[in-house]
């Protein structure tokens, strides 16, 4: 009997370890989840408080919207991230001279060169590093934006619509409405009249200097209509924001910008040309080739890749219209004899795709219509334009009989001229 009592006295006591074990094991299980909760919750606090302070207003904050009328350059920067090639543009991403502007403010970023050599792509990636960058830092602002020849929206032309749009990128990375907007907005008796460009600028740098950092990305100088302006902007921008900007702007290498940037201290000059975007055009044309099936023969992908490079003069977009030109030919004979004529340079390539279009009368109607459009138009307009027969009477006349089955087919009539943007 008395064994018996030991044996249960012996299990109960071994019962109530495990227990105490459970409970222990389960209160640090408890603990370890509240603990990581706390951290989350002052991670969100910290960075909350890091952010720079503004007027909490709703409804003031949408009608500074509608008054500042930005323009939003987002759908040129997703176009060129799409058309980027994986495995380019290191040479500059991870060079000295992005690196040095990357940490350290009073440094203007100058990447320059000649058309087609994929300035925009390799400033669209610039963008994406300083996003990637900024997530994390709350107290960083940072703006881009993308002056476009091409497009019909004169938004995308003028120096102060880039003003406004980077006033309002910088807000946006602001807690509540940055006090230095909300004051330009009461001084133009709440958005009754529009603020002269001397305000906006002023605005502008006061809400620079309210953060830590600040990046400002510019593509496309040289497309601006009021170069002279933009271009004493960013001198006076460059000279008073000190300690807090850091700017980067590419163009083509033209007298007139450089003359202007060179006289900035600080200016880091980077010219794409050389060994470097040789190397990545040498990638492009290698994953290219590598799905094109009809040109498996020995050594022809070769000869191809060799004359396009040779031929290329560091412009991307040249081997891609070449590219597409070449995938005409239907015979190994056809294309040796187009490797041995290919036209010069982007001004030649494009009156070559002028003089061979095979509807020239539709293309030149399409490229007319959106040369004079005062807005961006749709896939679907650009092609309602053949409905309008020029023929028929000593007046244009409307034909519906003339309307694309496939308004879709009017990009291959465009091809190479003409860019989509979503």
């Amino acid at each position: 009997m008395s064994d018996r009592i030991t044996q249960c006295q012996k299990r109960y006591t071994d019962l109530g370890g495990k227990f105490d074990r459970r409970v222990q094991l389960e209160t640090h299980a408890t603990v370890k989840k509240t603990d990581a909760r706390v951290t989350e919750t002052l991670a969100a606090v910290k960075e909350a408080d890091a952010r720079v302070k503004g007027i909490q207003d709703v409804q003031m904050e949408r009608e500074i919207n509608i008054w500042m009328d930005a323009p939003d350059t987002s759908p040129n920067f997703n176009a060129a991230r799409k058309k980027h090639q994986p495995d380019t543009g290191s040479w500059f991403l991870d060079g000295l001279p992005f690196t040095r502007w990357m940490e350290h403010p009073d440094i203007l970023l100058w990447l320059h060169g000649g058309p087609g050599c994929g300035k925009t792509i390799l400033g669209a990636a610039a963008i994406q590093k300083v996003i990637d960058f900024c997530d994390s830092r709350a107290s960083t602002g940072y703006a881009s934006f993308f002056f476009d020849g091409r497009s019909a929206e004169a938004a995308l032309l003028i120096h102060e619509k880039l003003v406004r749009s980077t006033i309002m990128q910088l807000a946006h990375r602001c807690d509540g409405i940055p006090v230095d907007l909300a004051e330009m907005y009461a001084k133009c008796d709440k958005g009754s009249r529009q603020p002269p460009i001397e305000m906006l600028e002023d605005t502008l740098l006061r809400i620079v200097d309210s953060f830590d950092d600040v990046y400002i990305v510019i593509d496309s100088l040289d497309e601006c209509s009021e170069r002279k302006d933009l271009l004493a902007w960013i001198r006076s921008m460059t000279s008073r924001a000190s300690g807090k900007l850091h700017m980067m702007a590419t163009s083509r290498s033209e007298p007139d910008i450089g003359r202007c940037l060179r006289s900035v201290m600080g200016l880091q000059d980077v010219l794409v040309i050389g060994s470097a975007i040789k190397a990545d055009i040498s990638t492009f044309l290698d994953t290219k080739l590598a799905v094109i099936e009809d040109w498996n023969e020995p050594g022809l992908k070769e000869l191809v890749k060799d004359s396009l490079l040779d031929g290329s003069d560091g412009m991307f977009r040249w081997v891609a219209l070449q590219i597409d030109e070449l995938l005409e030919c239907v015979s190994r004979e056809e294309l040796e004899k187009q490797l041995k004529s290919l036209p010069k340079g982007l001004d030649e390539t494009y009156a070559r795709i002028l003089s061979r279009s095979a509807r020239p009368k539709h293309l030149k109607m399409s490229l007319q219509c959106l040369a004079f459009s005062r807005r961006a138009m749709t896939i679907r307009e650009i092609a309602e334009v053949a409905t309008v027969d020029f023929d028929s009477f000593e007046l244009p006349a409307y034909n519906g009989r003339l309307r694309y089955t496939d308004p879709s087919k009017v990009v291959n009539i465009c091809y190479g001229l003409v860019t989509e943007i979503a």
